[in-house]
């Protein structure tokens, strides 16, 4: 009887195979955090502008969990603004209930925010999710040291929103937070 021996693949079948798994893993890897302080293009924006870690001024609150900030492109040597974007801004790890949050609950929670907001300065910290359908970017906002969602859940007013490659270590903040505000019957709660 004859030996039949399994025959390797040639070179060329094993770089075109390497080569295909290297773009799977880009395309995958493509919403990867970026090096702090560095923009991030939005996807999908026909612009080009971005948003960027770092300052920011909190100029609206929208809705219950969707801010209007504004970022400096650019500071003059004197201090003063060159360049000022608006950028509708979505707290990531935050999802506010259509159901339970309608109209007086609604007007809370976007009356807590602002609230929240108008504590001091503002910064922004931006995760592996970056832009909605509906092109709002997904970020984490601090006011001084203080992350807007979880105040915004301890006070009840919304879910954590658990997204696979988020932070874990914010993620563990907020699910304390939504625990301490069903625990206590706060909020959306009650």
């Amino acid at each position: 009887m004859a030996r039949r021996f399994r025959r390797w693949p040639n070179l060329w079948t094993l770089g075109f195979a390497g080569l295909v798994l290297l773009l799977v893993f880009r395309a995958w890897r493509g919403n990867a955090p970026a090096s702090v302080g560095a923009a991030i293009p939005a996807g999908g924006l026909s612009e080009g502008v971005s948003l960027a870690t770092g300052s920011c001024r909190i100029e609206q609150v929208i809705d219950g969990n969707t801010l209007l900030v504004v970022q400096a492109a650019a500071i003059e040597k004197d201090g003063a603004l060159a360049l000022a974007r608006r950028y509708r801004v979505r707290l990531s790890g935050v999802s506010l209930p259509a159901e339970s949050l309608t109209g007086t609950d609604a007007r809370q929670a976007a009356a807590a925010l602002k609230a929240l907001a108008a504590r001091g300065p503002a910064r922004i910290e931006l995760d592996r999710r970056r832009v909605t359908s509906d092109g709002c970017w997904l970020a984490h906002v601090y006011v001084g040291e203080t992350l807007l969602a979880a105040d915004l859940l301890r006070a009840g007013w919304g879910k954590h929103d658990i997204y696979p490659g988020d932070s874990a270590a914010r993620g563990r903040e907020l699910k304390v937070a939504q625990q301490f505000a069903e625990r206590n019957h706060l909020g959306t709660w009650r």
